[in-house]
């Protein structure tokens, strides 16, 4: 027998479905747990795990409630379900103090948000709810929140936001006061019923029949099936009378009933807001979907608001709201409701008419001087956006004053002046008085007059930079290819500062940022638009950034945050990316080649290298929800990272493994010593039951970000150290970081970090630092000091070779003022590299000084001894103006060429303004130094072997020969520079003597000058006492200490046999003022001989000794 079921419905949507009764399990029971603010006393149990203990038939306070802190502006709790599961529906059991509902605690309820995440933060899941209500006490204390999604992490947040104007009812602070969470997935059971109702019958519309037979052979074949699909069309006008009833089931019919599909307005300006409505009548849940041009609208969408109202006559309400219109959202919306059996769509096609764009030349404020002329243009650059604007015309106001005397046309007005005045100065707006938004530009004119400071014109990094009064903020547009605006600032002297480009972004950057905006903000879901539209941006970033020469701050900035982004973007969708692409823009952007650019990121926006960390941990807690994982790697030129699963119980993990290589060859993996280790777990350990399953993880080694990370030794910690004393952390290693999946419980043995220390920031470091800062400071007093007493005494001391003296003494003076004034101020560039240039040029002044003197020792002394002749014509003229243009010409070429070939490319160090080692610039002070010191140890070898061979020397005793060596290395080593060897030998960190040494050596340089060439120089002392007659005692008693022990020595040398001396004629030494070199013939005995006298002095004012030989 043949029987038919008939329903009449108005819209051509009939669904059919059988109900199934469902086995439940509250998949959050007994989960750990985390809240942001818990309570603070641990005296009560308000632990954030009562809220998934199964309990809450107590749900006052002291019951089986979670609680809060007071008086906190967010609340936040979580559960994590320890992977991710196909959801269902939330419940929510709020506290109520066990009175009768509503309670006085809905107000702290008020406006919650639920969302479902795949990580920890919220950012990165689906909203499921936010509840908004317009009635005080009306959020229910158990909430059923249905979000059919897949996620992990079900977080609670609640807020009070300072500043915003919240419902009269809501609380004043933000609480979490949850009693139970329950999550529910559906596992279907085996009992499947079939029910019947009709919600409403008509006479008109079509009529379906189901035919009973086709059901019955469907249940006989499948008693659980719940789906049918039999629908055929019947006469209309027939009423629906009969339901089917068979022996186990009971046959149900719902329809739902679109009532209409509208919007506000089918051509909307951009810039306006837009609603869609769609009101539905129902008896049955329902799915709700929207789509732009094909695109899912989903609730993670920063520009649309989704919501859903039911009402009390059996109708449910949704509106999709859009704030503020762009280009984009022109074309089909389409909305489309479906259970499991049918679907019904609406569609509306939106047309959007462009905003109005008003240009005004210049474009940005300006400065002219006082009777020089002022032309402004204003136009419409795209007049379709004056589409159906009928009236009006295009204005330029004054400080809201209407200026006359223009001229213009439909889309453009010019106003000029041919002198302008003060009067002139003020703000000056466009705009069109028909166009029906608030559209205009403004800008500012400032006339200068004559006797105001300003910064003249200039060109500087490709931009023009026009005259600007001090103390303003010059904006002009981003020079080449770059989009955005550079800004420069004309300081209360009128001198320019560096110009700011850090908002100048290459155009391909800004396209891409552009376009996962839009997905972020749209909420779109197309998993196939947002790979390709992801990975064609990592791949155009890599292209950019891969490049040897530095990245430009403005790039540097703009690629975080498209890096960012990314990271967001893959999070909410679970998109797939090129993940090695990604990994090499990331060490492309670590390169230390872009150390300024970091700077300058650090200083101008809130970004630094640790958003890198942040970001690419957020990536690996989406990486290990994986569970097929792969083991991967990636091992980049700035950091090494491995992707890979273990399990504890039976495994460790070790990174970088000793086996791991690197791009960088110079790292021996068999000396990696900054690692981590997280060891097998202990058998006997009670939670090894959290870590007998296999477990995700990612490890990264970050091999160069110390050097780019913000670091206590710049300017602006340095000014808050100054400010308050604090302790100074510096990052000064290999950076480690371990992400892996929650649950672990407590670690035994636990993870161990090991680091090797890139820099040594022992005590000893600041030993050193203040014993250099005494040292300098002796030096340059005691330098001052010799220079003074030469000038002083300069008529009595007078000689070429004193001269260059006074050139080493001047030179030292001045580059250590200026070295410890200023070698710290390295906030403003070109004053950095001004410094760093001064510094190496008297630096290598002070070198070729000693080299000076030292050459001029070799000709003196030891070219004397061996070729007298050559000494003779050495002697025969000055040569002094050779000396001084080699000491003040060479190093002029040496510092100009370091300069050209390092300029731009680190030439100075980051927080110091001093050749830096990392570019190689330092190598272009360090070469030219050792070989003038080599040169002057030659030249000292020289000197000390002719004083060994002559013959007072080797018929000298040993003491002799010990306390003249002393005495002559004594006044050699200061002036020769030989002691900055040890700077040599210190470069290495573990030879810590030599830095001591050198320290010690060259901080008291001036120190052993002085003492060397005044306090033990005779014709020094002697012009003292010429000159002041206070000096007599002190030299008297110095010559009568001198006498007392000449006499000594030569009392003990009457005892030589007179016989011996008659025999042979020793050479005679004498004091001598001489320093010529003569040949001259002598009688003796009444015969002619030929006598040789020369002089050598290793001081050339103290005493000289004449070695004649007869």
């Amino acid at each position: 027998m043949d029987h038919s079921v008939l329903a009449i419905y108005t819209m051509p949507v009939l669904l059919l479905y059988i109900d199934t009764t469902y086995a439940l399990e509250n998949l959050a029971l007994g989960k750990p747990t985390w809240e942001q603010h818990p309570w603070p006393e641990t005296d009560v149990d308000f632990g954030s795990e009562n809220a998934v203990d199964g309990l809450y038939t107590d749900r006052g306070q002291g019951g089986q409630c979670t609680i809060s802190e007071n008086k906190q502006s967010t609340a936040e709790w979580r559960v994590d379900l320890g992977s991710v599961v196909s959801i269902s529906h939330i419940d929510i059991h709020y506290r109520t103090d066990n009175i009768p509902q509503p309670s006085p605690y809905v107000n702290r309820m008020a406006g919650f948000f639920l969302y479902v995440s795949n990580t920890t933060l919220k950012e990165d899941g689906y909203l499921c709810f936010h509840e908004i209500q317009t009635v005080a006490g009306t959020p229910a204390e158990d909430q059923t929140i249905r979000c059919s999604v897949h996620g992990r992490y079900i977080i609670y947040y609640n807020e009070r936001r300072q500043g915003v104007v919240y419902p009269s009812y809501y609380s004043q602070y933000a609480y979490n006061e949850l009693c139970e969470v329950e999550v529910y997935d559906i596992s279907p059971g085996v009992q499947t019923t079939i029910k019947a109702s009709l919600p409403f019958t008509t006479t008109s519309g079509l009529l379906s029949t189901f035919k009973t037979s086709t059901i019955e052979s469907t249940l006989k074949d499948n008693p659980t099936s719940s789906s049918f699909n039999t629908i055929e069309s019947i006469p209309p006008n027939v009423a629906y009378h009969s339901t089917l009833e068979t022996t186990s089931t009971t046959l149900s019919l719902c329809v739902i009933k679109i009532l209409h599909f509208k919007s506000n307005s089918l051509v909307l300006r951009e810039g306006s807001s837009a609603w869609f409505e769609l009101l539905v009548l129902n008896n049955t849940m329902y799915e709700r979907k929207w789509f732009h041009d094909g695109n899912l609208i989903t609730s993670s969408s920063t520009r649309f608001v989704i919501t859903t109202f039911l009402t009390e006559n059996g109708t449910s309400k949704n509106t999709l709201h859009i704030a503020n219109i762009l280009q984009r959202d022109k074309g089909e919306w389409k909305v489309v409701i479906s259970n499991s059996l049918r679907y019904a769509t609406r569609n509306l096609t939106l047309n959007v008419i462009p905003r109005l764009v008003i240009q005004m030349k210049p474009g940005y404020d300006f400065s002219i001087l006082s009777g020089e002329g002022i032309n402004l243009q204003c136009t419409v650059s795209n007049p379709e956006s004056l589409i159906d604007v009928n009236d009006g015309n295009l204005i330029i106001r004054k400080d809201g004053s209407l200026l006359a005397d223009v001229s213009k046309t439909n889309v453009s007005i010019n106003w000029s002046k041919s002198a302008a005045t003060g009067a002139d100065s003020g703000s000056y707006t466009c705009l069109h008085t028909g166009y029906p938004d608030p559209v205009f530009v403004s800008i500012n004119i400032i006339v200068i007059q004559p006797e105001q400071k300003r910064c003249q014109s200039e060109m500087s990094d490709g931009i023009f930079w026009t005259i600007t009064l001090a103390g303003s903020i010059k904006q002009e547009n981003c020079p080449g290819n770059k989009k955005g605006i550079a800004t420069r600032y004309c300081d209360s002297s009128g001198v320019w500062q560096s110009p700011s480009l850090i908002n100048c972004t290459n155009e391909i950057l800004m396209n891409a940022s552009t376009q996962l905006n839009s997905i972020l903000e749209d909420g779109v879901q197309n998993t196939d638009k947002i790979q390709e539209t992801v990975n064609s941006t990592l791949r155009l970033m890599n292209n950019l950034t891969s490049s040897s020469n530095e990245i430009s701050a403005g790039d540097l900035s703009a690629s975080l945050d498209i890096l960012e982004k990314i990271v967001t973007v893959t999070n909410n969708t679970g998109s797939t990316i090129e993940e090695d692409v990604f990994y090499s823009v990331v060490d492309n952007v670590l390169s230390t080649n872009n150390s300024k650019s970091w700077t300058t990121v650090s200083e101008k926006t809130e970004k630094d290298a640790s958003f890198i960390l942040k970001n690419m941990e957020r990536l690996g807690e989406v990486v290990i929800q994986n569970d097929n994982i792969t083991a991967t790697g990636y091992s980049g030129f700035n950091f090494d990272l491995t992707i890979n699963r273990t399990q504890l119980a039976e495994n460790g993990i070790r990174f970088p493994e000793l086996h791991v290589s690197s791009k960088n060859d110079s790292v021996n993996v068999e000396d990696v010593s900054t690692f981590l280790e997280l060891p097998k777990q202990d058998q006997k350990n009670e939670d090894l039951s959290n870590k007998t399953a296999p477990i995700n993880y990612v490890a990264v080694i970050y091999k160069t970000m110390a050097e780019i990370l913000p670091s206590s030794l710049g300017s602006a910690q340095k000014a808050d150290q100054e400010e308050k004393s604090e302790t100074i952390t510096v990052v000064n290693s290999l950076i480690l970081s371990l992400t892996t999946q929650t649950g672990l419980g407590v670690l035994v043995p636990p993870l161990n970090l090991t680091f090797k220390h890139v820099e040594n920031v022992t005590e000893d470091t600041q030993y050193l630092k203040t014993m250099s800062m005494v040292g300098v400071i002796i030096s340059i007093a005691f330098t001052f000091f010799t220079f003074v007493i030469y000038v002083l005494v300069w008529r009595y001391i007078k000689s070429d070779q004193n001269i260059l003296m006074l050139n080493l003494c001047g030179s030292l003076f001045f580059s250590y003022v200026i070295f410890i004034s200023s070698v710290e101020k390295s906030d403003y560039e070109r004053l950095c590299v001004g410094i760093t240039v001064l510094i190496q040029y008297l630096f290598l002044v002070t070198f070729f000084s000693m080299l000076g003197i030292g050459v001029y020792y070799f000709m003196s002394i030891t070219v004397t001894y061996y070729a007298m002749y050559v000494a003779n014509n050495f002697k025969s003229e000055s040569r002094l103006r050779w000396f001084l243009l080699g000491i003040w010409g060479i190093p002029v070429i040496i510092t100009a060429t370091t300069l050209a070939a390092f300029y731009g490319k680190d030439y100075h160090q980051k927080f110091y303004c001093w050749l830096s080692m990392k570019s190689g610039s330092l190598y272009m002070f360090i070469i030219p130094v050792c070989i003038i010191i080599l040169l002057n140890l030659l030249i000292i070898g020289s000197l000390v072997r002719v004083l060994c061979a002559s013959s007072v020397m080797t018929k000298s005793s040993l003491r002799k020969k010990a306390l003249s060596a002393v005495r002559s290395l004594g006044t050699l080593l200061p002036v020769l520079g030989v002691t900055w060897l040890f700077g040599i030998l210190a470069v290495n960190e573990k030879a810590e003597m030599f830095q001591f040494i050198f320290v010690i050596a060259n901080s008291l340089q001036g120190l052993f000058i002085f003492v060397s060439h005044i306090m033990l120089n005779k014709k020094v002392m002697q012009g003292l006492r010429n000159k002041y007659p206070a000096f007599s005692s002190l030299m008297s008693f110095t010559e009568e200490s001198k006498k007392e022990t000449t006499s000594v020595s030569r009392s003990q040398s009457t005892s030589r046999s007179d016989t011996q001396a008659l025999k042979t004629k020793n050479p005679v030494i004498t004091e001598n003022e001489s320093t010529s070199h003569t040949l001259e013939l002598i009688s003796e005995g009444g015969r002619a001989v030929k006598k040789i006298t020369f002089s050598f002095n290793l001081n050339p004012w103290k005493k000289k000794y004449n070695v004649t030989e007869m």
